[in-house]
Parts: C-alpha cells; structure tokens; sequence
C-alpha cells in the first residue's frame, strides 16, 4: 500500500478492501461477497425464495422457487440493488434479471454432507519419526505455550 499513515492504525477492512482492488480481483471477490452474504443483504424470507446465480457486466441473475417470486421482486428492483450496494459499498448491480437457471448449490447432486477439515485432518496420523523430528524443531523455543502452539501448527502443516 503506497498510502501514508499518520500514525494511526487502520481498520481491517479498509486494509483488506484496498488490498483486494490493488490485486485486482475487486469485482469478481466483491461478485462472490453478494453470493454469499445473499440472506443478509435481503432477509431470510426472501433468500428462502430467491437465489442468486451469478452477477455478470452489473447485472444480478436470481433464480426464483415460482414466477410469483419474480413478478413481486420486479417491483422491488431498486431497493434490492440500493441494499447490495450500500451492504458492498461497491457499485456492482445495476440491472436484476430473473432465470430459469438454478444455482450450482441448490442442485439435487450437490446435497452431500459438508465435510469438517479440521476432523479430517486429525485423522491423518503422522509417523513417530515425523512427530520427533518437529519436536527437536522447537527446542530452542523457551515459553511452552508458544512451544505447544507452534508445535500443533506444525503438525496440522504436516498432515
């Protein structure tokens, strides 16, 4: 970041925000964002309802359970667009078109169980000589909570 602080720390989003733009990938993380924080931004009725498909050139593709949905959200266009663009504090929906097309995660085939990482990787077992060869790592480490800390870091990289 080329900008000066006076001093000051800065908030994370703020950081994070301009770290995105300067990567370039601003417009497509922030399409992403809208996907995610879809039942935020408009509320929990109509995101049971309604889902968004995908955001391409400043148009929002939503995917509706029946033409009720869509014809009612059609008079809703703008305080829908205004919401996600105040949430996002991004300009990024300009028009809302209504599809046939489902989204990926609401498909029949994509309704397997999420699967936790974190108990998946505990199962993996590490070999006694891997084990020993991290502990001899950290010997020179002196406090033995860093020591503890860094040491289940290390096996989690490990697996």
């Amino acid at each position: 970041m080329a900008t000066h602080r006076k001093g000051k720390l800065e908030k994370m989003n703020i950081i994070f925000s301009q770290s995105i733009k300067e990567m370039g990938v601003g417009k497509e993380f922030f399409s992403h964002m809208v996907l995610y924080y879809w039942p935020k931004i408009v509320g929990k009725h109509i995101s049971a309802n309604v889902k968004p498909v995908n955001i391409e050139f400043k148009k929002l593709f939503l995917y509706t359970s029946h033409p009720i949905w869509a014809n009612q959200l059609s008079y809703m266009k703008d305080e829908i667009k205004n919401k996600i663009n105040n949430f996002m504090g991004e300009y990024l929906v300009e028009d809302i078109v209504f599809t046939n097309n489902r989204p990926v995660n609401i498909t029949e085939e994509n309704n397997s169980p999420a699967v936790n990482i974190g108990y998946e990787i505990n199962k993996i077992n590490l070999s006694d000589k891997k084990i020993e060869e991290i502990k001899n790592d950290l010997n020179n480490v002196k406090n033995d909570d860093l020591k503890k800390v860094i040491f289940k870091v290390r096996l989690n990289d490990e697996k």
